[in-house]
């Protein structure tokens, strides 16, 4: 057993001796490892290529040596929106421009490079057609000739109206750069051409011909505008209130006699409140003709914006047309041309009334409305209904006339004869004091007559004059201004009957204004007096009172004072002198004038009341102008002590100035120094 043990561990060693040595005689038999290969350039064989969009290149590379161990490289492009590239050198053209392909080996970083031209991919313009004539007032209306072309081929890329250019054969008619026209005035006719900006190709897309057209009447229901009427562009087409009227718009420019746009609809838009003047419609008669019919509805102007879009022949050739105009109508009325009056004459007495008949011709008339009058409406009346009144003895044309025509008239004589009772006296007012300069007065109420139901007793009934020419008086007894002195008649005297008698005797008075009491008996003692019109001189802080004396009074220095007096300050006459009217404990009336500040016042004085003049009590009626002077005690002296000063720099003394006199409205002292360098003072005489 053991020896069996001995022979198997002998074994084992033996296999792993010999399994050692034949490992060590193999290795000492390999061959060594080779050294790598390095890369010394890089090249491209193509510097530059062009593709265009869309298309795909190779770039074929070399890299040397040519045993490089390690030949494998990085494709990149500088611009991949333009160019790109994959890991094998297949570059892609994506937009036209430029790129560059880099290729670098992954060892040594050896580069080398390519430049890609990408040229635009397009189909170009081989011809352009257009869409013919057209009738176009292009002042009016704007068309996209942008749209009026096709080209060929139909996938020609550059073929939008941006690239082209536009032009006009007429200088006065502009087309912008995408094709639409943007105004301009132009006559006759003219070209629109588009030239493609690539291609160079030319054609004329548009020829734009400038219609003359008119509207032709083609049915009425109005005798004034007959069928077969013609009216120009623009010019106001009349239609008459109740009636309608169809038009057409004519070519003039159309190869065929009398062609109207009529192969599509007109469309009309009214202007502000058009419709309610005239209402105006597209149709289509039965024909399939379109035509504008127009109703009017009320007197006055029209206006309605009118487009047609349709087909027409013009100098020949069937073309488009695009008009734009201004539809403008007169709404009017049939019109009265005879008015029949019954009776042509009429004879009434006074006071009584007649009517007069008028019958409107044509029956049809639109207005029949009718004004009436008469050429003398002191003899006889007329109202609106006809009517006539008997004023006055005498005759009178009654006329009357159609409001829609003013010359359109009849005419009916009115003979008016007396019914009437005369006025056998007049009584007048007596005297009145008054300043007829400065008042007026109507004499027309200071009478009555007997008997007092006479016809005619109105102040127009009378004639009036007065005795002094200085005052006149007017036809209806009416004061209106003039000079007089002393007293003067005012007579009336009946124009139909011939009685006068004075009604007023106007007393010119001659009056002053005298103190009664004043607080200044200086200046305004008790008993001064002011003439009229003379300015009364108040102290300012004080105060006067006066009364206004009638010098023809019977009475001695009788004033005016049985009625209050009235007041009205001129401007701001208040803020210099207070003026008021007053009444003393005797019941009787005065002014108060109280001085406020330095300056002029004026008041307005009327005063109406009694007087006694010429020893009579009579009426009194007196407008006077009150003017104040408000004025001041001036300063005669100022007194200062010390008369001379010595200071020393630095050292303040004091003045004392006294004002004279003593009552001086305004002390108010200033002071200065002519030096003051040497010596300032201030306002309280302190010198420094």
């Amino acid at each position: 057993m053991r020896s069996h043990n001995l022979i198997s561990r002998l074994s084992a060693a033996f296999i792993v001796c010999f399994t050692a040595c034949l490992s060590l005689v193999l290795n000492s038999c390999e061959s060594p490892e080779p050294e790598a290969v390095l890369v010394q350039s890089i090249s491209v064989s193509q510097p530059s290529i062009s593709v265009k969009e869309g298309e795909t290149a190779n770039i074929v590379i070399t890299v040397k040596p040519d045993n490089a161990t390690n030949k494998t490289v990085t494709f990149t492009s500088s611009n991949t929106a333009v160019a790109t590239v994959d890991a094998n050198g297949k570059v892609t053209a994506v937009a036209a421009g430029t790129a560059t392909i880099t290729v670098t080996t992954n060892d040594g970083g050896k580069t080398a490079s390519c430049t890609v031209t990408v040229s635009e991919a397009y189909t170009p313009v081989t011809a352009i057609q257009g869409k013919g004539k057209i009738l176009l007032n292009p002042t009016r209306y704007s068309l996209t000739y942008g749209t009026d072309y096709t080209v060929t081929p139909a996938d020609a890329t550059y073929k939008e109206p941006s690239d082209f250019n536009w032009t006009a054969s007429d200088s006065k008619f502009t087309v912008d750069e995408n094709g639409n026209t943007v105004g301009g005035e132009m006559n006759g006719q003219v070209d629109i051409t588009a030239t493609s900006k690539r291609d160079g190709v030319s054609a004329v897309v548009r020829t734009v011909i400038i219609p003359s057209f008119h509207y032709k009447v083609i049915n009425s229901t109005d005798p004034l505008v007959p069928v077969g009427k013609t009216y120009d562009d623009l010019e106001n087409i009349r239609v008459t209130v109740g009636t309608r009227v169809d038009l057409q718009l004519i070519n003039e420019h159309s190869a065929q006699t009398d062609n109207a746009f009529q192969t599509a609809p007109y469309t009309l838009k009214a202007r502000g409140t058009s419709e309610q003047i005239a209402k105006a419609s597209a149709r289509t008669n039965e024909s399939g003709k379109s035509y504008i019919s127009i109703e009017g509805v009320a007197v006055g102007g029209a206006s309605y914006e009118l487009t047609y879009q349709g087909k027409d022949n013009s100098e020949g050739e069937e073309c488009d047309a695009v008009i734009s105009t201004i539809l403008s109508v007169i709404s009017a009325h049939i019109t009265a041309l005879e008015i029949v009056l019954t009776p042509e004459t009429l004879s009434l007495q006074v006071g009584e009334t007649g009517t007069l008949t008028a019958t409107v011709q044509p029956e049809n008339a639109t207005d029949k409305t009718l004004g009436w009058r008469s050429d003398n409406t002191s003899i006889a009346t007329v109202d609106d209904q006809g009517n006539v009144t008997a004023i006055a003895p005498g005759t009178a044309n009654i006329y009357v006339w159609s409001q829609q025509n003013s010359d359109t008239y009849a005419s009916c004589k009115v003979t008016v004869t007396e019914a009437y009772t005369p006025v056998t006296a007049i009584l007048g007012k007596g005297k009145i004091l008054l300043n007829p300069t400065r008042y007026s007065l109507t004499y027309g109420t200071d009478y009555t007559v007997t008997p007092a139901d006479a016809t005619y007793k109105e102040p127009s009934d009378f004639n009036w004059t007065a005795s002094d020419s200085g005052l006149t008086v007017d036809e209806n007894g009416n004061s209106i201004g003039g000079i007089l002195n002393g007293q003067v008649d005012i007579t009336a005297t009946s124009k139909r009957d011939g009685v006068s008698a004075v009604v007023r005797t106007v007393i010119v008075p001659t009056f002053h204004y005298k103190v009664i009491n004043s607080t200044d008996p200086v200046n305004n003692p008790v008993g001064k007096t002011y003439d009229d019109g003379a300015f009364i001189r108040v102290i300012v802080g004080t105060r006067v009172d006066v009364q206004l004396i009638n010098e023809h009074s019977a009475q001695t220095d009788n004033a005016f004072q049985t009625a209050s007096y009235t007041l009205t300050p001129r401007g701001t006459s208040e803020q210099i002198a207070k003026a008021s009217a007053r009444t003393n404990e005797s019941g009787k009336s005065y002014i108060s004038i109280e001085s406020i500040a330095a300056g002029a016042a004026s008041y307005d004085v009327t005063y109406q009341g009694k007087d006694n003049s010429e020893g009579e009590e009579c009426d009194a009626i007196i407008s006077s102008r009150l003017s104040v002077t408000s004025a001041i005690i001036p300063v005669s002296e100022v007194i200062l002590t010390p008369e001379t000063l010595s200071l020393t720099v630095g050292g303040t003394g004091k003045l004392n100035a006294t004002v004279l006199p003593e009552n001086a409205t305004d002390k108010t002292l200033m002071w200065r120094s002519d030096n003051t360098s040497i010596a300032t003072v201030d306002d309280q005489g302190n010198v420094t």
